[in-house]
């Protein structure tokens, strides 16, 4: 009996106990396929439940020590455990290095049979001296315990990279290169991995993609042997306890070919197959074949066909599609015959130009930079990522609240209430937490995703989770802290306030939540102090609904509507729905107003600073109102992302994409602060990365429209004006979208439709507000250069929004060498530093 067909026994007897009993003989009929020895066993675990579940249930081993000695390495550390043991951090006291130990489970020392096979394909298996292979180094034994050493990686496993989204196609692209030159070399020698996933893939971070776990793989000459009860209790093991619960997903079996899913003997194209699957997944952000059990995701592999991956995402090229069918065709006669035979397809792919430039996939995989991990059994270890210096900040994600009582009225109330219990967290324990931003944590709003997983994609080491209702004048508060390394619920309450105390409540809560994390963390106490005053609960309702202005007439003492009041005004002003010297006035008195009211709105002097930007061009006091709602709260993404445009209009360049970094790390699927990586990359001329970017940002919202207008922007760079159209039409009604497809036209050669576009907007300027820098844009497209002048006078005169982008527009490069334009750059207090 080998390992999966095991995989397939357990699963069939878990489904078969969720039945009656007189259904299960009907049950096994259908599902067994024929297969008696598979049936046979399923029914002698049946008839024996008892010991069936003694049988199922696995041992724990013991950790090993810190500081133990293992031959000539001291243990230093654990790193992670799971279903196939433990990774510990050593120092190789030989050669004065640090290492990898994987101790894997006891059940492979107590079958003969099978720890001399693992030996001797260990061996085997070190003998891979690839730079896509991780390295064995050594293969012992410690109290029973068969263990490997292997070199310490840092970096992240590609399970953490996908994270549930896919990938832009060069990452795509690089990783499968570096994958299959890494198989080809081990099939090369009669070995196959068999256990090919995400989690088994990892790259480092310099970019470079190792393959784990090869020590645990099969010579390929070798027939199928049978394996122990105890063997058995290993492959048990192999899996957590919550993915071999009926009714839930076992992660490797999503991977498994169906050579593998029949329990035949395997040969290089069970690698072909499941690498097939992680293409897939990278392509799509999830693997062919979703369902509730592990017994339907084997009769799907087995019997259906993959949906096509451009269902899922159309930007998907066509001949990329074609390679990732290939590779999971049903039969072995049908499925590429190698992996060298998959690369050479998707190589003559690269070669006829189908892919993008591969220039930016390193920094693609370092998106996520700052994280440490190691190999692990099955997979990879991620260590506390670095976003903050180390033992400083510790992560943590507040989950949506859910909406007690199901009444859809009463949405807002608990999505409000969510929206500040993050910013509670935050502004009380800047020094110590960083709480992963809303618009991130809303993907997981119907609680379909466990614990772990979230922790996986979101890097963070605690979940808050929690509900309320809104009856009464009172709101019923519910909230958990849970551990993720474990999932271990740590702390739970239930609070019952008037409304008037709901910010008294939450601000309980948080310092609760806070204390269950580290015994001893103290609250800011200036914004303990603010948060104790009573709310006016109609006040509290209008600010929770958006309603600031209505917030601030009912509460004129309510500073957060004042914050959001001056927050709501930027967009208009800056994107020319609003005459900027109306917008920026108003926000700036606004802002200045929460600021006198409460010093500890972080929001606050981040309106004031983007008020003093556009309205003043106040470049010295933007950036220390800047630095002080930084220091009010580090953790806030939306201040880290507007300080990054700053840093970027004053030609930081460097600086600016730190922060934009920071700022993605704190909101990672925020399509908006995704889409302002690619503006950085328009203003600092890298066009193909902006052009990757913003295709980022269209998987989490397709019809995002600054990422089409950034996309637009950059393709029109590159000289790809039809794909430039395509793009900016589809971006939001504005006329900075019109003005840019003026641009285009005029660029393109089309100077009559550019024409024609400048003449409506100048006569629809007699009627209603139209910013003198977007008419001075399509001027340059037409090379006019005394109107283009004229107009940036004009821009200059009003303050208009988009003049702080001026000295980096790519649209405005032809004018640098000009006079003019350095004495409009020094009017403004820029330096010229792009002529």
């Amino acid at each position: 009996m080998l390992i999966e067909q095991w995989r397939q026994i357990e699963s069939l007897y878990h489904a078969a106990r969720e039945r009656p009993p007189e259904e299960r003989a009907g049950f096994l009929d259908k599902t067994c396929g024929g297969d008696e020895a598979v049936r046979g066993e399923v029914e002698s675990l049946l008839a024996n439940e008892d010991l069936a579940s003694t049988f199922l249930e696995p041992e724990a081993d013991q950790p090993v020590a810190p500081g133990e000695r293992v031959g000539p390495y001291i243990v230093l550390e654990l790193l992670g455990a799971g279903g196939m043991g433990e990774v510990y951090k050593a120092q190789d006291t030989r050669l004065q290095r640090h290492v990898a130990i994987k101790f894997l489970p006891r059940a492979f020392a107590d079958d003969p049979a099978a720890l001399e096979r693992f030996q001797r394909e260990a061996r085997a298996a070190s003998a891979l001296n690839h730079p896509h292979i991780c390295t064995i180094h050594d293969v012992g034994e410690l109290q029973g315990r068969p263990f490997l050493v292997m070199e310490l990686l840092e970096g992240q496993s590609l399970r953490d990279r996908i994270a549930g989204l896919p990938v832009p196609v060069p990452v795509l692209m690089d990783v499968a290169r570096q994958v299959c030159d890494g198989l080809k070399v081990a099939h090369a020698k009669g070995i196959v991995h068999r256990d090919i996933k995400p989690a088994n893939i990892f790259i480092t971070a310099s970019g470079q993609v190792k393959i784990l776990d090869f020590g645990l793989a099969k010579l390929g000459a070798e027939p199928a042997t049978a394996l122990s009860t105890v063997t058995l209790l290993a492959a048990r093991r192999a899996r957590s306890a919550k993915l071999t619960s009926p009714g839930s997903i076992m992660g490797t079996i999503a991977y498994m070919s169906p050579e593998q899913a029949r329990g035949e003997d395997l040969d290089a194209q069970t690698d072909v197959y499941s690498f097939g699957v992680v293409l897939y997944e990278m392509a799509t952000g999830h693997t062919p074949f979703r369902r509730k059990t592990s017994e339907e995701i084997i009769t799907a592999i087995l019997t259906e066909p993959p949906v096509k991956p451009s269902a899922s995402n159309p930007a998907i090229p066509g001949q990329l599609e074609r390679v990732i069918l290939k590779a999971l065709e049903k039969t072995r006669a049908a499925r590429y015959q190698s992996v060298a035979t998959m690369l050479a397809d998707l190589e003559e792919w690269r070669r006829q130009g189908a892919t993008a430039a591969t220039r930016k996939t390193r920094r693609w995989m370092l998106a996520t930079a700052g994280t440490s991990v190691t190999a692990l059994a099955g997979g990879a270890f991620l260590a506390r990522r670095s976003l903050f210096p180390p033992g400083r900040r510790i992560l943590v994600a507040v989950l949506p609240f859910e909406n007690i009582g199901a009444d859809s009225q009463e949405a807002f109330f608990a999505e409000g209430l969510h929206q500040d219990m993050i910013s509670i967290l935050n502004r009380l324990y800047p020094d110590h937490l960083g709480v992963i931003a809303s618009t991130s944590v809303k993907r997981y709003q119907a609680a379909s995703a466990s614990i772990d997983q979230i922790g996986r994609d979101l890097k963070v080491d605690y979940v808050v989770e929690g509900g309320v209702q809104r009856a009464g004048g009172k709101a019923h508060i519910t909230a958990r802290l849970i551990r993720v390394k474990d999932q271990t619920p740590i702390w739970n309450a239930i609070y019952d306030r008037d409304l008037s105390q709901v910010l008294a409540a939450q601000t309980e809560i948080a310092q609760a939540v806070a204390q269950g994390i580290e015994r001893g963390l103290r609250p800011d106490a200036q914004v303990s102090a603010a948060l104790a005053r009573p709310l006016n609960a109609a006040a509290h309702e209008a600010y929770l609904r958006e309603d600031y202005a209505k917030a601030v007439e009912l509460d004129p003492g309510y500073a957060a509507a004042y914050a959001g009041l001056a927050n709501k005004l930027y967009l208009p002003g800056l994107l020319g729905f609003m005459p900027p010297g109306r917008a920026f006035t108003r926000m700036m008195n606004a802002a200045s107003k929460a600021v006198e009211l409460d010093p500890t709105q972080a929001s606050a002097y981040e309106s004031l600073a983007l008020s003093k930007l556009h309205q003043q061009w106040s470049w010295s006091e933007a950036e220390q109102s800047f630095r002080h709602a930084l220091r009010l709260d580090p953790a806030n993404a939306e201040v880290r992302h507007f300080f990054a445009h700053f840093l970027l209009w004053v030609n930081r360049t460097e600086e600016s994409a730190r922060e934009c970094n920071r700022a993605v790390e704190l909101d990672p699927f925020n399509p908006d602060l995704i889409s302002c990586l690619g503006w950085h990359d328009v203003h600092v001329g890298d066009y193909d990365g902006a052009v990757e970017w913003t295709r980022r940002a269209l998987t989490f919202e397709h019809d995002h429209g600054w990422a089409l207008m950034v996309m637009g922007w950059a393709y029109e760079q590159k000289g790809m004006f039809q794909e430039a159209l395509s793009a900016l039409r589809k971006s939001f009604d504005s006329t900075l979208k019109t003005a840019s497809i003026a641009h285009v036209f005029a660029g393109s050669g089309n100077r009559a439709a550019a024409e024609k576009i400048l003449q409506e907007l100048l006569e629809g300027s007699k009627t209603r507000y139209v910013s003198p820098y977007d008419i001075a844009v399509i001027y340059a497209g037409l090379d006019d250069k005394e109107r283009v002048f004229e107009w940036l006078n004009k821009a200059y005169d009003e303050h208009s929004a988009f003049m702080v982008y001026m000295n980096s527009d790519p649209r405005l490069k032809p004018l640098r060498p000009e006079p003019r334009f350095r004495d409009l750059l020094r009017r403004m207090g820029l330096r010229d530093q792009k002529a």
